[in-house]
């Protein structure tokens, strides 16, 4: 009886301090990647999905649910236009979008584990950037924009950006740093990134670069491929030095 009881206590403690850790037989289920170039296929990879964020975190205010929307409004994004906009990028990216995006979900625990987001978010509505670097390795950062209060002693909000990086030592992101940002600049920012009508080469050092706005009742995802808006990511990122 002792051993059982040290056995499900060991199983809570792993709940509560890992939002990762799970032994569902979802770990277990693979989809398939292809790459393509220019029309053909020159790599196909697997990918083993991970938990769930209902399997993995007690306290879920972004849900499964919520992250399979995510995906949808931004594989529609990706296919506007009759998909015109279409790319070997795109083509990529969409694969992920139409499974399980694994970023995505470790991302979403994250922020879900540590209360970077909130309930009232919804009501203010609040933004994500994901960005991929290109180098001598791929590195991942996504950015959480979100209405916090200025100080304990005011109403009034300000804008705030928690700055996330990918460790694949981990597996998982950790916070590397928070900004307040201006915003009207900011505003300015999204209003040209959303018009999505950049031409210019992503390359080096941007690989990925998308912005995705979150409400009560709607998520609006705009996702680059090869091209984008240069000067929109250059000004945002001069927003958050």
């Amino acid at each position: 009886m002792k051993k059982k009881l040290i056995y499900i206590l060991m199983i809570c403690l792993s709940n509560i301090y890992s939002c990762r850790k799970s032994f569902d037989l979802t770990q277990d289920k693979v989809f398939y990647v292809y790459n393509i170039h220019e029309g053909d296929t020159v790599r196909v990879d697997t990918i083993k999905y991970m938990p769930s964020i209902e399997e993995s975190c007690p306290i879920v205010i972004f849900s499964d649910s919520m992250l399979m929307e995510w995906n949808k409004a931004s594989v529609k994004n990706i296919i506007r236009d009759d998909s015109i906009h279409m790319d070997d990028c795109l083509r990529f990216d969409i694969q992920f979008y139409k499974n399980k995006h694994q970023l995505r979900l470790e991302f979403s625990k994250k922020v879900l584990n540590n209360e970077y987001l909130l309930e009232s978010d919804f009501d203010s509505g609040f933004y994500v950037i994901e960005e991929v670097f290109n180098g001598s390795y791929q590195s991942f950062h996504y950015y959480l924009i979100v209405y916090r209060r200025k100080n304990v002693h005011t109403t009034n909000k300000e804008i705030r950006a928690y700055h996330f990086a990918f460790s694949p030592h981990y597996d998982s992101f950790y916070l590397r740093n928070i900004a307040t940002l201006d915003e009207i600049r900011f505003k300015k920012f999204y209003n040209s990134f959303i018009k999505q009508n950049g031409n210019d080469e992503m390359g080096l050092p941007y690989r990925k670069f998308n912005v995705t706005y979150f409400s009560r009742n709607k998520i609006n995802s705009y996702i680059t491929g090869c091209t984008g808006c240069i000067a929109c990511i250059d000004e945002f990122k001069d927003m958050i030095k």
